[in-house]
């Protein structure tokens, strides 16, 4: 698959940006993003038109840290952006905020001389998606890691600076895993995304890459250990930038990637529907405009309730990590995989509540929803993606929260990553994040 790797974007101005800037930002481009999701699908991501205009929005640069150039604002930024970009096209918010989200990761984990190098690149910006299951090899030669493998569901690599992907190696003779940075130039995307190739979420481009024995040095790649059970120390990150939301907690910040899209659709949705209910009229022999028609209040009214309800919970969850993670970095409060548990078992409900709105507009609309080319069946579709994500799955997430609310969590987490991981090989889309 052949993507412009030479591009030459502006430069985004970040003098004076704040949080209120970038979302405005980002519903001033809502329409626009709206005006090319059709193409975005068919390209199966958003366009370099797009690419350069987020660029220059700064959204490239929330999660960044300041020591790199970056804006370095929370969590809740990046969430309501997500949502606002969403509402103009929930897949182009996929591939855009499963391509920046991992800042976070590597601004945690990553020693102090990789973050150096890897966000000070020369497309300016640092972003890439991680592929958490171990579908490729790392070999420990002289000189660093040589990578090999096929990793799929890599969202938002058409316009990453890097690829990160968990490895498979062997360390002091047991086998192990770590993830692995390799820079765009040096893998080869494969084309298995967009289009008809795939239900919904179209343009996200989650295709899968091929990496063929690229040589990385030694310090671009940290071990696996970050996940939920497996350590309960502030990552160095935090320290190193002096700003707890490099702590290194996980789980609220990658399910706020996923939830942010389909809170977006769930928005959309609500555009799409009341302009309808505005101009098309009841059967005969009433013939009213449907928006003063009883049944169609109600059916707005509940599926509104559930869209705003939606975001408000997201911003919340958002906002109730960035406030857990201060505490903890000041001393007052551990932010333990409890705390982030239960943080982002609020955020998948309001991704529930988010595909709730959808889907009942779906089922009230009308069949003219159902055509080709139709806003309402993209956003079905983008939230019937959702649906079957592996790490949207509650009914499998929810024992885990539950043993953590226990204390036993830790007796069961390496049982529990095991079949997560299994379900992951076993579902598309499972697994990224």
């Amino acid at each position: 698959m052949s993507i412009n790797t030479d591009l030459t974007p502006p430069t985004a101005d970040l003098a004076g940006v704040t949080h209120e800037v970038l979302v405005q930002r980002a519903r001033d481009l809502t329409e626009l993003v709206r005006s090319q999701a059709d193409e975005s699908e068919e390209r199966g991501y958003y366009s370099e038109q797009l690419h350069e205009e987020f660029l220059a929005a700064g959204f490239y640069h929330i999660l960044t840290p300041k020591k790199y150039g970056g804006l370095e604002l929370g969590l809740d930024t990046f969430a309501e952006v997500m949502v606002e970009i969403g509402r103009g096209d929930p897949s182009t918010a996929w591939c855009l905020g499963l391509g920046l989200g991992h800042t976070l990761t590597l601004a945690s984990y990553w020693p102090e001389q990789a973050q150096a190098e890897l966000f000070g690149n020369p497309r300016g910006y640092f972003r890439a998606p991680h592929r958490l299951v171990p579908e490729g090899t790392a070999e420990k030669v002289d000189g660093g890691w040589v990578v090999e493998g096929t990793w799929h569901y890599n969202s938002g690599i058409q316009y990453s600076s890097h690829f990160k992907g968990t490895a498979r190696t062997v360390v002091d003779g047991k086998p192990a895993q770590i993830v692995v940075v390799v820079p765009t130039e040096q893998v080869e995307i494969l084309p298995n995304w967009g289009g008809d190739q795939i239900l919904g979420m179209r343009a996200s481009g989650s295709n899968s890459v091929r990496v063929d024995k690229v040589l990385i040095p030694e310090h671009w790649a940290v071990n696996m250990d970050w996940r939920v059970g497996d350590r309960t120390d502030i990552a160095p990150g935090a320290a190193l930038h002096g700003n707890a939301m490099y702590c290194g907690k996980i789980r609220t910040p990658f399910m706020v990637e996923l939830a942010s899209t389909v809170v977006g659709a769930a928005q959309a949705a609500i555009d799409e529907y009341g302009s309808m209910l505005r101009i098309k009229k009841t059967p005969p022999p009433r013939s009213l405009p449907r928006f003063q028609d009883t049944n169609h209040q109600r059916d707005f009214g509940l599926a509104l309730s559930l869209a705003d309800s939606s975001k408000h919970l997201l911003l919340a969850a958002a906002r109730g990590y960035m406030d857990g993670v201060a505490r903890w970095g000041a001393g007052i409060e551990e932010f333990d995989d409890l705390a982030d548990s239960r943080l982002r078992a609020v955020t998948i409900e309001a991704g529930k509540l988010a595909c709730d709105a959808v889907e009942s507009i779906w089922r009230t609309g009308g069949s003219s929803q159902a055509a080709k080319g139709d806003r309402m069946q993209r956003y079905f579709r983008d939230v019937s993606m959702w649906r079957q994500h592996m790490g949207t799955q509650y009914m499998n997430q929810a024992p885990g929260l539950a043993q953590a609310y226990f204390g036993i969590l830790e007796s069961s987490t390496a049982q529990g990553l095991a079949h997560q991981a299994a379900r992951a090989a076993a579902q598309p889309g499972g697994g990224t994040a």
